[in-house]
Order: C-alpha cells, then structure tokens, then sequence
C-alpha cells in the first residue's frame, strides 16, 4: 500500500477503522513535517473534539511546535468544518465513480485496502482543489472573517452536549 500512495501521503490503516491517540499523533507530525511550524510562524490546526486529538501527548507536540490547536464546537461539524462544506462531498463522489469503474474493468475481484490508494488519487486531486478548500472557508466564515456566514440555527446540535456552547 505504502508504494501506491500519491506523494506527500502518510498510508496509515487501523485494524479497527478507528483513529486513536498514538494514530493522530503520527498524522500530526507527518502534517507538522509539510507545513513546517515554527516560532515566527506558527501553524492553526482545526479540528473536530474526536477524543483521539486531545490526547496529552498529541497537546503537548503541539506546544513544542508551535501549532495552535483550534477544536469546533462539538457535534457541527456539518456547519463549521471547511472540508466537510466543500470537500468531501464531492471526494465521496469522485471516490465511488473511481470504484465503479474499477469494479467494471475487474469483474468478479474484491477490491482491497491494497487498491484504495491508487483509486483515490485522482479523486483527492479533483476534490482538494484549491477552489474547494477556499470555498470551505469562506462557507464556515473562517476566512475571509464572517461571523454571520453560520445560522445561529445550525449550532443546534451541539446543545446537546456537557460541554459549554461557544458561538462564534
């Protein structure tokens, strides 16, 4: 799998499809590894409240770092996530055309976690254009700054939850 990846890629598979703590740290770092966090420019990471990206190890890289980690308001990640408005969306489209057709050209073969990688490419390339990602954040009002861009309607679901509500 680790040979069909496109470049740039960290291949990381849980046997229980699950992220976990020690899984997310290794993802930070390889993303610490691109965008290269430093001192004078320190990097923002948003993210959602999955437990596995609070865990001691993964705050405390994080500070060594210098990235800041910015958590969404639980359970709006519908509303406030950038790649979650205009990413995967179409990513979960392109990545089911590129298995039809992959199961069309392969009559009677499985696909494997072996094939994913290589029917993905294509798909990540279309969907994570940088047209998408902008779009993202301008939906969720992140940037440009929209206070305004997200219905006070839509943080709804996170009232649900212990944890004390914060609107933007």
């Amino acid at each position: 799998m680790k040979a069909s990846v496109p470049h740039g890629f960290l291949p990381i598979a849980q046997k229980t499809g699950w992220m976990n703590g020690d899984t997310f740290l290794r993802v930070l770092k390889h993303w610490n590894g691109q965008v290269k966090s430093t001192p004078e420019k320190p990097k923002l990471l948003l993210m959602d409240n999955h437990s596995s990206h609070m865990e001691y190890p993964i705050i405390l890289y994080a500070k060594e770092n210098c990235i800041v980690l910015q958590t969404l308001v639980p359970h709006t990640s519908h509303a406030t996530q950038p790649l979650d408005r205009s990413v995967y969306g179409p990513l979960k489209t392109y990545i089911r055309e590129a298995h039809d057709e992959h199961l069309r050209r392969n009559p009677n073969k499985r696909t494997t976690i072996y094939d994913v990688p290589s029917l993905s490419e294509i798909p990540l390339q279309r969907a994570c254009s940088e047209r998408n990602i902008k779009s993202g954040f301008r939906a969720t009002g992140i940037y440009p700054l929209d206070r305004n861009a997200i219905p006070q309607t839509m943080y709804a679901p996170s009232l649900v939850t212990e944890l004390p509500g914060i609107f933007l």
